[in-house]
């Protein structure tokens, strides 16, 4: 149950259209390549994921987004000073959270 609510409160929840499936693929595989790991898990059309309701015709994606990363930092007790979708930044430009 502790990765349950890892996943739960740590994460989004999205559904996609099941005819998308190879192309949201490729693009999960261009972000891999580049070092981006959001995609914590893919369903299957019309399956729940993660014990969430998908509808018919579409695919359940559960990744990491919005704030709940910052706020899993600010719980581990680091300072955060955020400014959500203040800027537009070079990806060159950022750093792993691990070296931080």
């Amino acid at each position: 149950m502790g990765s349950e609510l890892c996943i739960r409160d740590r994460a989004n929840f999205r559904e996609i259209p099941a005819l998308s499936r190879p192309l949201v693929e490729k693009v999960m595989e261009d972000f891999t390549q580049c070092g981006i790991h959001g995609v914590l898990s893919i369903g299957h059309t019309g399956r729940p994921v993660c014990q969430t309701h998908v509808d018919m015709n579409k695919i359940g994606i559960i990744l990491i987004g919005g704030l709940n990363p910052v706020a899993a930092v600010c719980e581990e007790g680091l300072t955060v000073d955020n400014k959500a979708m203040s800027t537009v930044m070079e990806y060159e430009k950022m750093r792993d959270i691990e070296t931080l």
